[in-house]
């Protein structure tokens, strides 16, 4: 991973947990391998709820589609074995738009894999629910 991305998906990352903590979510940032991986990003808390997220940012060279590219091996098997075995069905990815940083995407993880299994490889920013329609109260 290079400075800049690694800045981006900082920059994605605080975003994000600022918009949890908005909505009364206790926040915990995974740490990074060494190897630059991990298998998600934020672990979210609330009474009511918890939420497994992997954080990406995307560029607006882009054009406002995240390509499924930007998913990494360990992210997909991590959340298909917390999805298929531990139960947990509030997962996915938390998208930050660079033209768009007010208003993260959510990307849950039975949509990513039902894109996929179509063929699909990106999806358009219009195409997601703001996160905030997720975890909000």
């Amino acid at each position: 991973m290079g400075i800049k991305s690694q800045q981006n998906g900082n920059e994605g990352q605080r975003i994000i947990v600022g918009l949890l903590r908005e909505y009364g979510f206790w926040v915990h940032v995974t740490q990074r391998k060494p190897d630059g991986s991990q298998p998600v990003d934020i672990i979210a808390l609330r009474s009511d709820c918890s939420w497994l997220m992997d954080a990406k940012f995307v560029r607006a060279e882009n054009k406002g589609r995240f390509s499924f590219d930007d998913i990494q091996a360990n992210q997909i098997s991590s959340m298909e074995y917390a999805y298929e075995h531990a139960g947990i069905d509030n997962l996915g990815f938390a998208i930050v738009f660079e033209e768009e940083k007010e208003c993260p995407r959510f990307l849950p993880f039975s949509e990513y894999m039902s894109l996929k299994r179509d063929g699909n490889k990106s999806i358009k920013k219009e195409g997601l629910a703001p996160l905030y329609t997720y975890v909000g109260n």
